[in-house]
């Protein structure tokens, strides 16, 4: 569904807002995080109905009551450790629209209303694991809700596949990291808390993808923000990413999953439209050598992804990937997404025998390229920003350090509207300074 603004934003401006419509934790943090707010913290109270859920103070059980009220009865015959939030989501779940009709659950996103009703199910493509894992959780529903409250099994398998299809993962704490980009911005920030549980944003849900996205969107328990990170017109469509493109070597794969089954239909992004082939990640220089080319990237790059979980994580020689981009400089173009994803495996920390000075040269032209494709707001590049500052710091270049710690923090201001402070990186600039930068590129 493709929602047009009503006006036009800058980078940094929030583009919509919205609370969750429904929203669960974790298991295991019931007893670390307030079921209220969502922040980690001590002295929790439990919830004198249900002795499961615990709260900071009254104010926070009050704002929750409404949401909580409808599995309070029911929290105590949970015990399902196996299936443990799927099953928490979809039990509340049910208890929400029980003697509703679907299309009357409702958010409004841009003017446009969206129902529960016009979700996306896994379900719709007949997807046959769906029975069985539905069959799977039917026995615990029937447990913590009661037999009476499950619905027969088609609605079940509907509903289950919206919920798969649809939630968003959140982050428990004040600030709202997710999105794929937990490991961006660097462990040591004080938003860096734990994942807090899974929620159900209507109209979010229904946001367009984009492989050269516009915006972004953060969950936390309390709401989603979704901000501009390029200059979006009037009446232009708003779009956000699925996953990370230079960081997760899986990225063709997870494009690919997300067109198919969340929207049924191939990407019609700004990049995707274009003749394949033609497009800044696409762009081919020769079509007699880029197919292998990108066949050997391929290979090289999703080598740890097929590899069992607990082997060792193997780092591909420096010599090859040097040897594989030259390959891809006759073929593919500069911004070619896996030419991209080679310089960032080539120039990772995995890569320890590299020099710092051909280190940060390899990662500066990673930057300008994502720059040129994505512009200069996109999330990822943090992390190569952050290299960046520490790479220098280590030459002493204190003040391109000092530069490169700026540029992180104009990045934490345009997607997340605030700034984050860590360890090593106390010259942050303030919000004030940062909006006097902006004014003076403007």
């Amino acid at each position: 569904m493709s929602f047009l603004t009503s006006k036009s934003y800058n980078p940094g401006d929030v583009i919509y807002e919205e609370k969750p419509f429904i929203r669960v934790l974790k298991r295991d943090l019931w007893d670390k995080i307030c079921a209220g707010c969502c922040a980690k913290s001590t002295g929790l109270k439990k919830c004198s109905g249900c002795s499961v859920m615990k709260y900071c103070g009254k104010s926070c059980q009050k704002n929750d009551w409404p949401d909580h009220k409808l599995e309070c009865p029911y929290l105590r015959n949970y015990t399902d450790f196996r299936n443990k939030d799927i099953v928490h989501m979809i039990g509340k779940l049910i208890l929400k629209l029980k003697g509703k009709d679907w299309k009357t659950a409702a958010s409004r996103i841009f003017d446009v209303e969206v129902s529960f009703d016009d979700l996306l199910s896994q379900a719709d493509h007949g997807l046959q694991n769906l029975s069985f894992e539905v069959l799977d959780i039917t026995t615990s529903l029937e447990s913590y809700i009661g037999k009476e409250n499950v619905p027969d099994k088609e609605i079940l398998k509907e509903l289950y596949g919206k919920v798969t299809n649809n939630s968003f993962e959140f982050y428990g704490g004040k600030y709202p990291f997710g999105n794929g980009f937990e490991n961006i911005f660097g462990k040591d920030h004080r938003a860096m808390t734990i994942k807090g549980g899974s929620a159900l944003f209507l109209g979010a849900s229904k946001l367009d993808h984009s492989c050269v996205p516009n915006a972004v969107y953060h969950p936390t328990g309390a709401s989603i923000t979704v901000r501009a990170i390029r200059t979006i017109k009037k009446f232009e469509k708003v779009t956000v990413p699925y996953t990370n493109m230079i960081t997760n070597a899986d990225a063709p794969l997870v494009h690919e999953y997300v067109t198919k089954f969340k929207f049924r239909e191939k990407c019609y992004c700004s990049d995707c439209s274009q003749v394949p082939g033609e497009s800044k990640l696409t762009k081919i220089l020769d079509a007699s050598k880029a197919f292998g080319v990108i066949l050997e990237t391929d290979m090289a790059l999703q080598l740890p992804s097929m590899l069992p979980i607990n082997y060792p994580n193997p780092i591909v020689d420096r010599e090859y990937l040097k040897h594989l981009l030259k390959r891809q400089d006759k073929a593919l173009g500069r911004t070619h997404l896996r030419r991209m994803q080679t310089l960032a495996k080539l120039y990772s920390p995995e890569q320890p025998e590299l020099s710092k000075e051909e280190m940060r040269a390899g990662i500066v032209e990673l930057t300008e390229c994502m720059k040129e494709v994505f512009g200069e707001y996109h999330p990822e590049l943090a992390l190569y920003y952050r290299s960046l500052a520490n790479i220098n710091m280590q030459l002493g270049n204190e003040k391109e350090a000092r530069e490169y710690c700026f540029k992180v923090s104009r990045l934490e201001y345009v997607n997340y509207g605030a700034f984050f402070h860590g360890e090593g990186w106390e010259d942050t600039l303030s919000e004030n300074q940062f909006r006097h930068f902006m004014e003076k590129r403007s």
